[in-house]
């Protein structure tokens, strides 16, 4: 039984090369279109008819400077006016900046983060510091960084009057 041969043709950096599985001779002629950015063919030796051609990529697209790009859409988005009433948005020393507050907590004088009425709590804040609250007591337990309420949550035993 004789076995169909495939030939890869050469590139600029590479030779001919002959294979005997077809798919494997495609995916030879696709890397050597890509990496010397010319057409390469892959023929039936028997036949010398063209099985499969690989088209060179396109010119490479010109290299674009996002930042300039990202300057140039925040200059033509002015933001607007801030209303009289609300208070000024602190901004976070780094990172993406503070988290939105969704409103009143429980407690008088803190902003709402996040409300977790399965566990019968809140977190926070207030000045920049951080607290769980009970909504079922009102207690707070101040908390050192937002990320360290959850742990604290999950020990339990923060709230004096209760079990959480």
């Amino acid at each position: 039984m004789a076995t169909t041969r495939y030939a890869v043709a050469a590139t600029a950096s590479h030779a001919v090369k002959i294979m005997s599985n077809l798919k494997s001779a495609r995916t030879e002629a696709d890397a050597r279109a890509k990496g010397d950015r010319q057409d390469c063919q892959v023929t039936t030796v028997a036949t010398g008819r063209v099985s499969y051609e690989a088209k060179a990529p396109a010119a490479p697209a010109p290299v674009v400077d996002f930042e300039a790009l990202l300057a140039e859409v925040k200059a033509e988005a002015a933001p607007a006016p801030a209303p009289a009433a609300a208070k000024p948005v602190r901004k976070a020393k780094a990172g993406k900046g503070l988290r939105k507050a969704l409103g009143e907590a429980a407690v008088s004088g803190w902003e709402l983060l996040y409300d977790k009425p399965r566990q019968g709590c809140q977190v926070a804040r207030k000045d920049g510091q951080y607290a769980l609250i009970c909504t079922e007591h009102s207690t707070v337990r101040p908390v050192g960084r937002l990320v360290e309420e959850r742990a604290v949550r999950k020990a339990g035993g923060w709230c004096a009057e209760c079990d959480h």
